[in-house]
């Protein structure tokens, strides 16, 4: 088999099997992450071997960051802006108390359980920070709240997804730097974590209100393109973010 056939049913098998696993467990009622987690294991290199990741070469990591950029959007917009309000305190605290004390812990329990060493072990503690909305919110469809605690939950799932993504990344580069890598200094290792955040934050709010002028001017965009320009725009505000600071 050619590399491109190989490609090609590589991608078109993790679609195909993808979306039915959501159809699935829409039927059972069961989160689809459970399904999606079994058929990937199943269908990967190590058993079955109809799916290999590897022939998408270096396109795979830029097809996961798009994919991450999409589903951090579409997990926006379930939030409704008045429960967030009213949530805020709440998920302020999770956002940041919550990932330090995680953070640590986590960190801790690799450490002396698992006897990670020390970096190594921060770095695994800073990954463990996030939950992300294709956890939360598949399981709060199956899983009747109070509202304010859906609320909480929703919103401490779509914002810790960029604020522990970029954590760990900022950690890395702290990792990286004190075993001698590359150069580090301390305001190095602080732009590394708040400058991510603060450039992503305002090219997103900057994207975010262009998309909502436009969309407000009905001659401009017909209704059958609007969802083809606002992924078409959550793909390029992205893209920008990361050409300033990757």
């Amino acid at each position: 088999m050619g590399h491109e056939q190989a490609l090609l049913l590589t991608v078109s098998w993790a679609v195909g099997l993808g979306l039915g696993a959501q159809l699935v467990a829409h039927r059972l009622r069961v989160p689809a992450i459970v399904l999606l987690l079994v058929l990937g294991v199943l269908t990967g290199p190590s058993v079955l071997g109809w799916v290999h990741p590897e022939y998408l070469g270096e396109g795979l990591g830029v097809l996961v960051k798009l994919a991450v950029a999409v589903i951090l959007f579409e997990g926006a917009l379930s939030l409704r802006l008045e429960d967030l309000r009213r949530a805020a305190y709440e998920v302020r605290g999770l956002i940041t108390t919550g990932v330090v004390v995680t953070w640590v812990l986590a960190t801790l329990v690799v450490r002396y359980v698992g006897g990670f060493d020390w970096p190594l072990a921060i770095l695994f503690g800073s990954l463990m920070t996030v939950t992300g909305p294709t956890v939360v919110q598949p399981l709060l469809r199956r899983v009747r709240v109070p509202r304010h605690l859906k609320a909480i939950l929703e919103g401490e799932a779509i914002l810790i997804d960029p604020v522990g993504a970029v954590l760990a990344v900022a950690v890395m580069d702290v990792v990286l730097g004190l075993s001698g890598a590359h150069p580090l200094t301390w305001y190095g290792a602080v732009w590394a974590y708040f400058g991510r955040l603060l450039t992503g934050g305002l090219v997103g709010a900057a994207g975010g209100y262009l998309l909502s002028r436009l969309f407000r001017r009905h001659d401009w965009v017909p209704l059958e393109l609007r969802n083809l320009v606002a992924l078409a725009g959550v793909w390029v505000v992205f893209a920008i973010a990361e050409a300033l600071l990757p």
